[in-house]
């Protein structure tokens, strides 16, 4: 960038100031610059200069707006836009970050910052191949950069790449041995490998060099909580907000022990940070309800926001808008609709895609805990809010035919997309145990998984995968069940909403919903929750799920 409209004297103070900004002077630094931009406030040297400290002094949006200038000022600087890349990553704009990366590398492939920042948005995306190759390129620019090892052991563990991930981590702590987030990349990678204790004395070690480090503190958080300590979690989650109130990341961990342990108060305003960590937020125009705005007589969209299964669960609050004078249209993914229809004649169900109609205000469904109060003893539905078409009803029950033993549906897996699956599904093998219960078994499973194909199909276990359209028929199928045993999927929620009899097997630290220490559920009074009494205990509860149901066969 030209320097050519300052003068003698004001470049060499710019070169001071630039001395002073690189020994980490920053206070004094900011003061030259902004000095300097009193006389020449579009010269995007110094824009760009100002604006870098200002995000490392962590005022990022000050950061962002002097970046942003600067970019308008002069769109060609690559280091520029990695800055403003690494700014939008901190507050949790991913996407946006994605962008500026790629800007930045196209403008000039040997932008080192640029690959660094583009790789760090992809682990947060766990796209860990993608994270895994900007590390790489970063660093064929500096092999022996400590940082950038550690960054990617991060990405070689989430591959599952366990041995070299903590080489990597090792490595770059005999680079730099008081860098303390190699120690903290060091835990992550032990903690996914499931050697938490080993996890946790690195992110000891991470805090004693660096008492500040937030990260140190939410990654202990989070090993902890997977421990099932959660009253230790919830400490390093309070030192994360205490340090960084407005981190997203240790907002969304709160809200989820807060959850877990029924402190639904603390745990529905903590629930809104999911947009800035792990939930897109779909785009409508229009004003949104924030709770305050009265309802009569206004039409009220609520939209969906996650999975088959939180709609399922969550749609049981609209007929409470009802209640409060609005007219209320339902938008639901489309596998849902002929199920989510009954819920209420009051009530106009949509599916996602199809027009939408007018409305007044407009609310994410599961944002409505909040706007609601929702507390634990006031959980509408509780015994059943869905029913099964009539026509579906008859259908089943002739497909099935007379009874003649106990009918027991199955469901062992969930959405092998979702971030927890490896926690919550079941290989079919492990399941196989109960199939030589004199019970006539079916299973619920829209889908079977390709490594259970063989095993399901040379089993006794009856299978309606091609008769299943839709959840209406997943629905008539559940009524024709005397029980259900489900994994933490969309089938335990539909069966919930039944009020069908339903054993929901959960993972040692479960998704909050389930809660902890307690085999009901508020949620659903008709279910019963088996859960692992140590992390990957499924056997245990499988032949806790054996014993009942045997009991049951034998009862008179």
């Amino acid at each position: 960038m030209s320097l050519a409209r300052l003068s003698e004297k004001e470049v060499q103070q710019l070169h001071e100031t630039f001395a002073l900004h690189q020994q980490g002077q920053l206070a004094e630094a900011v003061r030259g610059y902004k000095k300097l931009l009193r006389k020449h406030p579009s010269n995007p040297l110094l824009l760009t200069n100002l604006g870098v400290i200002e995000c490392r002094l962590r005022n990022l949006e000050e950061g962002l707006r002097l970046l942003r200038f600067s970019l308008t000022v002069e769109p060609n600087q690559p280091d520029a836009l990695a800055q403003k890349a690494l700014a939008l990553f901190e507050l949790g704009r991913l996407d946006e970050a994605l962008a500026d990366c790629d800007r930045a590398i196209a403008l000039s492939d040997a932008c080192r910052s640029a690959h660094v920042n583009r790789g760090l948005v992809m682990v947060h995306k766990k796209r860990y191949e993608e994270a895994l190759a900007s590390f790489d390129r970063a660093l064929s620019f500096a092999p022996g950069d400590a940082k950038l090892l550690s960054n990617r052991g991060v990405a070689l563990a989430g591959l599952k790449r366990f041995d070299e991930a903590l080489a990597d981590c090792r490595r770059a702590i005999e680079l730099a041995p008081d860098f303390a987030s190699a120690y903290v990349n060091l835990g992550i990678a032990h903690w996914q490998n499931g050697q938490s204790a080993e996890a946790i004395s690195w992110y000891d070690k991470a805090i004693s060099l660096s008492p500040s480090l937030v990260d140190a503190y939410l990654a202990r958080g989070n090993a902890r909580c997977g421990r099932g300590e959660f009253d230790a979690a919830d400490l390093d989650y309070d030192e994360v907000l205490r340090r960084n109130p407005h981190l997203d990341d240790g907002r969304w961990a709160k809200a989820l022990t807060s959850l877990l342990k029924g402190d639904f108060a603390a745990g529905w305003k903590l629930y809104e940070s999911r947009w800035q960590t792990c939930v897109k937020e779909r785009k409508f125009g229009g004003t949104r309800w924030l709770g305050k705005q009265g309802l009569l007589g206004k039409r009220i969209l609520v939209h969906h926001e996650q999975g088959l299964g939180d709609t399922l669960q969550f749609c049981r609050l609209a007929p409470v808008l009802v209640e409060m004078g609005a007219q209320v249209f339902l938008e639901v993914q489309p596998p849902l609709l002929s199920l989510v229809k009954t819920l209420s004649e009051r009530i106009t169900v949509i599916a996602e895609g199809d027009p939408l109609p007018e409305y007044d205000l407009h609310t994410p469904l599961l944002s409505l805990p909040l706007l609601l109060d929702l507390g634990e003893h006031s959980i509408p539905g509780a015994q059943g809010y869905l029913s099964v078409l009539p026509e579906k009803r008859e259908q089943w029950a002739a497909k099935l035919g007379v009874r003649k033993k106990l009918r027991v549906g199955l469901a062992w897996t969930g959405n092998k997309d979702h971030g927890d699956d490896d926690r919550r599904s079941i290989a079919f093998e492990q399941m196989r145990q109960l199939l030589d219960l004199p019970v006539e078994f079916h299973s619920l499973q829209k889908e079977i998984r390709a490594d259970d194909l063989a095993l399901v199909g040379n089993s006794p276990i009856i299978c309606h995968c091609d008769e299943l359209v839709d959840f209406s028929d997943t629905a008539a199928l559940v009524d024709q069940m005397d029980l259900v045993v489900s994994v933490d999927t969309s089938v335990a929620h539909v069966a919930g909403a039944l009020g069908k009899p339903t054993w929901v097997l959960v993972a040692f630290v479960p998704d909050f919903r389930w809660m902890l220490g307690r085999s009901d559920s508020p949620w659903y009074r008709s279910v019963t929750v088996y859960r692992q009494r140590s992390p990957g205990d499924w056997p245990g509860v499988v032949d806790a799920v054996r014993a009942d149901i045997g009991r049951r066969c034998a009862a008179p």
